[in-house]
């Protein structure tokens, strides 16, 4: 018997009217180890990212470049149309990709829940068809499962914080928005601050130690 999906009924979902948005998020989009290697041996996902571009997809992320200060995906064309798509198919996309705006995480009570992002215009402003059983069962399945609440955090770049650590990097970010500047001027601030702090992580395991995170923000 299928596990029951909780989900609120009443949502909608579409994908038309964005700009490539879900490309262009401030996170990074994780590869498994079978999409690691399946990158790799293509020569066309060489071609197009590069020596620099390939050691991101070796550390299990997928790079982005930065366009106007707005990071997207190394794999966004110029037409907001996504170059692997169109070139090797949508089956050879990350589990990500394939099943965003959906996630799937199993509660305290191994419970099923459909995690759907804001971050999609779409979900935000209940637009679309109703979302079936059977559209989150195939986006499920397009996920590679369901994970665990956690409270660890991702990085754009796919490094893991663990809550103590991402709060020592919040309260760099209140230092900032307290200073008596223009808005846009302390985001593009906080901005720049937080490349910064994440290209400093030392060493490249997905879970940085406390030392590393104080070492980047030192």
């Amino acid at each position: 018997m299928a596990a029951q999906i909780l989900f609120d009924p009443s949502q909608k979902f579409d994908c038309r009217d964005c700009p490539a948005r879900c490309c262009r998020l401030p996170v990074a989009i994780p590869l498994n180890a079978e999409e690691v290697a399946r990158f790799t041996e293509e020569p066309w996902v060489r071609e197009r990212l590069g020596d620099e571009g390939m050691a991101w997809i070796a550390k299990g992320v997928v790079p982005t470049r930065d366009v106007n200060r707005i990071l997207q995906c190394a794999f966004l064309d110029d037409d907001e149309l996504c170059s692997m798509q169109k070139k090797l198919g949508h089956d050879f996309l990350p589990q990500t990709c394939k099943s965003f705006p959906f996630g799937f995480v199993s509660n305290e009570k191994d419970q099923l829940v459909a995690q759907m992002s804001q971050l999609c215009p779409s979900i935000r402003d209940g637009y679309g068809e109703l979302i079936t059983v059977q559209r989150l069962r195939d986006k499920l399945s397009q996920k590679g499962g369901s994970e665990r609440m956690s409270k660890a955090m991702a990085t754009r770049h796919g490094r893991i914080l663990s809550q103590a650590q991402y709060m020592r990097v919040l309260r760099r970010w209140l230092e900032r928005l307290e200073q008596d500047k223009p808005p846009l001027e302390v985001l593009l601030e906080l901005y720049d601050w937080t490349k910064a702090f994440e290209d400093a992580l030392p060493g490249t395991a997905e879970k940085p130690d406390d030392a590393g995170v104080t070492e980047a923000l030192a």
